[in-house]
């Protein structure tokens, strides 16, 4: 049933391919992985390689089918090009495409501020909605019996984000500026003295022997017999006070 299904959607989605004379958007590019949802099945649209000529992208249903985009184009399988798409308003034709609506809706867990473009396509009326800023299909759909809506599920689109929920950053730490310690004063190492300066002893004088004149060994002499007669005058004395002790008792 899905391959059946496959054979109807793809030729669809392949139809873009054919117009030219516009350019894929930048994001088109090697490592885009987008997934979407055909009411209960999906499709995903691998892009492997892109050069300036050519997008090449794998997709993958219950198989996975190769195909080649013209990256000279204005719309591919999942992509249109969001020059022609910005400042477009309700009922403007773009290329082949008439705008009919213009708002904002929420695919893949984000909300979009979308364009939708209806076509021809096989003689089914087919409308394609697209996110105004990067040109990404978010839904489509066919007025055809059978044909499935194809909304966008996820995205991992390296140039511009993806649909997996972003975690919050944690809050900054500011580094508080470390306090410099102050240098310790450094403890003078013990049993080292500074040298003192011993102060120069002077050498002592010593005053050349004077000879003693006549003079001076006459005085001198003269001097000690006047101390030994004040003696014997004094011990006189003495003796005689204690004579007259003795007598007056």
């Amino acid at each position: 049933m899905l391959s059946k299904i496959v054979a109807r959607i793809l030729p669809m989605l392949l139809i873009f391919v054919s117009v030219v004379s516009a350019t894929a958007p930048g994001w088109v590019a090697s490592g885009v992985v987008l997934e979407y949802s055909m009411d209960s099945d999906t499709v995903t649209f691998t892009v492997t390689e892109r050069t300036s000529t050519e997008v090449k992208v794998d997709i993958k249903t219950e198989n996975t089918y190769k195909a080649k985009e013209n990256a000279s184009s204005y719309a591919g399988q999942f992509w249109f090009d969001n020059s022609l798409l910005e400042g477009a308003s309700k009922n403007e034709e773009i290329e082949d495409y008439k705008v009919t609506d213009l708002g904002k809706e929420t695919y893949a867990g984000k909300e979009w501020d979308t364009i939708t473009l209806e076509g021809t396509v096989s003689g089914a009326r087919t409308f394609r909605t697209y996110d105004i800023e990067t040109g990404l299909m978010l839904k489509q759909t066919v007025s055809q019996p059978g044909a499935p809506v194809v909304t966008l599920n996820s995205y991992t689109i390296p140039d511009f984000g993806t649909s997996e929920p972003e975690e919050e950053p944690e809050p900054e730490v500011i580094d508080e500026p470390e306090e410099t310690p102050e240098p310790e004063e450094q403890p003078e190492p013990e049993g080292i003295s500074e040298p003192v300066e011993e102060e120069a002893e002077e050498p002592d004088v010593v005053a050349p022997p004077q000879e003693e004149s006549v003079g001076d060994v006459i005085a001198d002499e003269e001097t000690e017999d006047e101390e030994e007669s004040k003696s014997c005058l004094t011990g006189a004395i003495l003796l005689t006070l204690l004579g007259f002790v003795f007598v007056k008792r």
